[in-house]
């Protein structure tokens, strides 16, 4: 079978009857009368190797986020609030979901995001609902069940406890009593252990019913509650 470039003309068929294929020679070898035609049939092929080669980076890359476990969602210090994905000790903070989130948190299937006057319910990864809410920041407790039970807002002291459809809603209300404490840099988590973090605690969310984030004025560390304690380091993305 004879092998010529798509440019010569004229094109032959060997002695077996097989039909002639179309290659890319090099410049070298090309039997083109035209030097240009083959470099641009190599500069063609190289671009196309290109495109070829970033399509297939950006499908693994999706690929490898929606098949990555979910340890829960976060806030990062830019109050972007981001998937938080993988396991413990290789963590790694996904796509945008939502921006100018003050205060977040997560339970077993549903979660939240407080921006300034308003709440946003997170289901599956996306904003299923926008609520009216209290101006300010957002203490989220998590009930038996896993679930965000409770929702406090400090600044106007009102209290939303959820229920089946919507919330009861408690006006000039106590905050209700956390499950987790934490002072200077020492955190003590439902279990009655106490870990130790390297710099003093800001404040603390939950990632989700296993999870939860205490925030540094450094760093970011995702804590796992359930079964044995772990703290993670999250990635500079996180910050």
């Amino acid at each position: 079978m004879d092998l010529l470039c798509r440019h010569c003309r004229g094109g032959r068929r060997s002695r077996t009857g097989l039909r002639t294929i179309d290659v890319f020679c090099s410049v070298d070898t090309c039997c083109c009368t035209t030097s240009d035609r083959c470099t641009y049939d190599h500069n063609r092929q190289a671009m196309m190797n290109r495109f070829l080669l970033l399509t297939t980076l950006f499908a693994a890359a999706a690929i490898a986020q929606l098949s990555s476990p979910r340890a829960g969602f976060v806030r990062d210090k830019s109050g972007v609030l981001r998937p938080l994905l993988g396991i413990a000790g290789n963590l790694v903070t996904g796509d945008s979901i939502a921006e100018g989130v003050i205060s977040a948190g997560f339970g077993k299937t549903v979660g939240y995001a407080k921006k300034e006057s308003e709440l946003l319910v997170v289901r599956s990864g996306e904003v299923v609902e926008r609520l009216e809410a209290p101006r300010g920041e957002a203490i989220f407790y998590p009930g038996a069940r896993g679930e965000i039970a409770e929702i406090y807002f400090p600044e106007t002291r009102e209290l939303w406890r959820a229920q089946k459809s919507g919330f009861e809603k408690i006006l000039s209300a106590a905050a209700p009593h956390s499950i987790v404490r934490f002072q200077s840099d020492e955190i003590s988590v439902a279990s009655g252990e106490r870990l130790r973090l390297p710099e003093p605690i800001q404040t603390v969310e939950w990632l989700s019913d296993a999870w939860l984030v205490a925030r540094g004025a450094s760093a970011l560390y995702a804590i796992r509650v359930t079964g044995e304690p772990i703290v993670n380091q999250l990635p500079e993305a996180a910050k």
